[in-house]
């Protein structure tokens, strides 16, 4: 939600659509229309703690007046060569607790953390209120951090496992919004082909190419 992201010099300043009076037109939008809705905060960019408190509060002022916001992902920053950016350094640990801990407090929608971006720390941050791993594909790669590979599905279940928390597979919808219906006739013939009575994906449906994850408890 910081304008000042997108002046000059600034991380934002030649990708119009990421300024924030154009996204959350884009929020409101969709609120509107009652699309189910996935948005984020990227960390690591040069934001200060007061820029995220405002943009967490931002997307809940929105989720609280449509209720259409199904997740929320806190994304680390992660340079690439070749970039205006690949000097800079990623968010540690530390940072992205923080910043997890601030939406579970914040939010009401859940949190997801990429696993692929934090490979070898993803479960930490289910401890401090991450609720979903996002979409994780056995078949495809990360087409926006190729470089980052899923992990093992068979290591998303164990490490859940662990934290002794059943992982299901859900929709790209999140499954309160495939029970209150908020889709058209034509993706409702393909969630009818995919989801059960919960809205998570049944055993007995066909094959997915790729789906996602959602950790309940």
């Amino acid at each position: 939600a910081s304008p000042r992201l997108s002046e000059q010099d600034m991380p934002h300043e030649n990708s119009p659509g990421k300024h924030p009076e154009e996204r959350i037109k884009v929020l409101e939008a969709a609120g509107k229309l009652k699309i189910p809705f996935t948005t984020g905060i990227l960390v690591g960019i040069g934001e200060t703690s007061e820029e995220i408190a405002l943009s967490l509060e931002v997307i809940e002022g929105l989720n609280r007046k449509y209720k259409h916001i199904q997740e929320v992902i806190v994304q680390n920053f992660k340079p690439k060569k070749g970039t205006p950016m690949e000097d800079y350094k990623e968010p540690d640990i530390f940072k992205m607790i923080k910043v997890v801990r601030a939406a579970r407090e914040v939010l009401t929608s859940p949190v997801q953390v990429p696993p692929n971006l934090n490979i070898h720390t993803y479960p930490i941050f289910v401890l401090y209120g991450a609720s979903d791993f996002g979409g994780v594909s056995p078949v495809t790669k990360d087409y926006i951090n190729p470089e980052a590979a899923w992990p093992d599905l068979e290591e998303l279940f164990k490490a859940s496992e662990r934290l002794e928390l059943e992982l299901r597979e859900r929709l790209p919808v999140y499954p309160k919004y495939i029970k209150e219906r908020w889709y058209s006739d034509r993706v409702g013939e393909v969630i009818n082909l995919y989801a059960d009575d919960e809205g998570m994906v049944t055993g007995q449906s066909p094959p997915l190419k790729q789906g996602s994850l959602f950790r309940e408890g």
